[in-house]
């Protein structure tokens, strides 16, 4: 049995914290580990960044934070109350995709190089939305902060 929430409570989101968070999903020092929530398993990271580079999810929360993250049996729950923040890590790589793009100077040989990487309606959610246009996160109106590079949060195992 678990004690995940059925339902998800609307909540206000936070900016992301300036550096990743230790139990980062994205951090290297985590893949692999075992978690009753599988936050770390390949599949997990798999699905959270086909969302995310698809646009087909807006933005990520940082799991420890969010309330409505289901939280299986054994593990505490969030705080009621407590500051649900955007994904610090999630930011740090489409940040550097976004770089390898400018760097490429073209979006069909970023795509050649970066099998996984953005799509087109990524590209233009996270470029143009979110950081291009005065992207805020996840749509509350607050500006993304600057994020400190960090060389352990990584795509892993996607080997983009």
């Amino acid at each position: 049995m678990s004690n995940a929430k059925t339902e998800a409570k609307p909540r206000a989101i936070s900016n992301c914290a300036p550096r990743a968070c230790a139990q980062c999903p994205w951090r290297v020092s985590n893949q692999g580990k075992r978690h009753p929530g599988h936050w770390y398993t390949l599949a997990n990271l798999k699905r959270l960044w086909n969302g995310l580079r698809s646009a087909e999810a807006p933005g990520m929360t940082c799991h420890p934070t969010d309330p409505n993250n289901p939280v299986p049996d054994g593990c505490p729950s969030v705080p009621e109350g407590a500051d649900t923040r955007e994904c610090t890590g999630s930011l740090i790589l489409i940040t550097r995709e976004l770089l390898l793009l400018e760097k490429y100077g073209d979006f069909k040989e970023y795509r050649r190089l970066r099998r996984v990487g953005l799509t087109r309606d990524g590209v233009v959610h996270w470029a143009l939305g979110r950081v291009k246009l005065g992207g805020t996160i996840m749509g509350t109106g607050a500006a993304i902060p600057t994020l400190q590079e960090d060389p352990d949060v990584q795509y892993g195992p996607l080997k983009l």
